[in-house]
């Protein structure tokens, strides 16, 4: 019986929090279906939390594209509530990574939830694959 790709990214996804329970800035990496009956997986790092500077726009990060992939990343940084677009990030080629990003503003001090949006597209002609979304916590200090 085959599975939609829907669904296994939904189970991924779900399965995220539990595995991040107790840890700070580590990194999940789950598997999602490139497009449907592909048969293609397109590895999705995961995250609890971001660390951030307070009161800074530019901060450090480590946000990847696994190398395993056959696909380019383009990520947004987005607060939950007003979808705020915090950062978007341009192409991200496998085994390449964002270490800095410039966030459209500073944050006071304090934990903002957010979201981390990969939308993954094909590396010879940039058709759409499929996306995720990441919830996470972002603290600012």
């Amino acid at each position: 019986m085959k599975i939609p790709s829907a669904i296994l990214l939904a189970l991924a996804l779900a399965l995220l929090p539990a595995a991040f329970a107790g840890e700070t800035g580590d990194v999940v990496t789950r598997f999602a279906e490139a497009s449907p009956g592909s048969g293609v997986s397109i590895a999705i790092p995961g995250y609890e939390k971001l660390g951030f500077a307070a009161g800074e726009t530019a901060q450090a990060v480590d946000l990847k594209n696994p190398p395993e992939n056959a696909c380019v990343f383009f990520l947004t940084l987005t607060l939950d509530g007003d979808g705020e677009a915090l950062w978007t990030g341009g192409a991200l080629q496998p085994g390449e990574a964002f270490t800095t990003v410039n966030l459209t503003r500073a944050l006071a001090p304090g934990e903002y939830p957010a979201t981390l949006r990969y939308d993954c597209y094909s590396m010879t002609d940039f058709t759409p694959l499929n996306a995720a979304e990441i919830r996470l916590t972002i603290e600012a200090r």
